[in-house]
């Protein structure tokens, strides 16, 4: 509440309260959680440039919410001055630890720093992080060209293997075939000897 413009150290709960008109103005701050999204681009640890979309999911705490107003106003400007920055400054640190292929592999655990350290950085201002999750991770066009022709090598080489394969099995079948033929002829050839 507010009183003659000045902001006044108690914080009230939702419920009935006494002002003075004219006076007292009541300043209304959302506690309630409150989704997020943002996009940022980083570096990977093998210097390859990705898109990360991240939501989060915070809230106001309500011994921060005094604080909170004092230096940064309303919801919209919480979000836009500490919320967005901070969520960029924790994907490009936390990126940079991963190589491209590591942010695929291990999402949860990239997902669950950018946690830990949005969390740590925004405790500081009076909000707590309830959620994170990553949306989207997009890769450069040449990182993604040399995906496919990475897994069209393996598939090439996969299908070279299987036709190796049936080829010596071919080999064994008509090695097979020739011993079972040299037995027939040697029988046949001991049943012409004895008669």
């Amino acid at each position: 509440m507010k009183t003659l413009g000045q902001l006044n150290p108690d914080v009230y709960t939702e419920g009935l309260h006494w002002k003075t008109p004219f006076v007292g103005r009541v300043v209304t701050i959302n506690t309630r959680s409150k989704k997020i999204e943002d996009n940022a681009t980083a570096a990977t640890n093998d210097l390859q440039n990705i898109g990360i979309s991240v939501s989060i999911t915070y809230q106001i705490t309500k011994e921060g919410v005094l604080e909170v107003y004092r230096r940064f106003g309303d919801d919209d400007a919480i979000a836009t001055n500490v919320v967005i920055p901070n969520i960029k400054e924790a994907i490009r640190s936390v990126v940079a630890k991963y190589k491209a292929d590591e942010l695929i592999t291990k999402r949860a655990e990239v997902s669950s720093l950018i946690h830990e350290k949005l969390q740590n950085k925004l405790n500081e201002f009076g909000l707590l992080v309830s959620d994170t999750n990553i949306q989207d991770i997009s890769f450069s066009d040449k990182f993604n060209e040399s995906i496919e022709n990475k897994v069209k090598a393996e598939q090439d080489a996969l299908a070279k293997k299987n036709e190796l394969e049936k080829t010596k099995y071919e080999a064994d079948q008509q090695i097979v075939r020739a011993k079972a033929q040299a037995e027939t002829i040697r029988i046949q050839a001991e049943a012409v000897k004895s008669q």
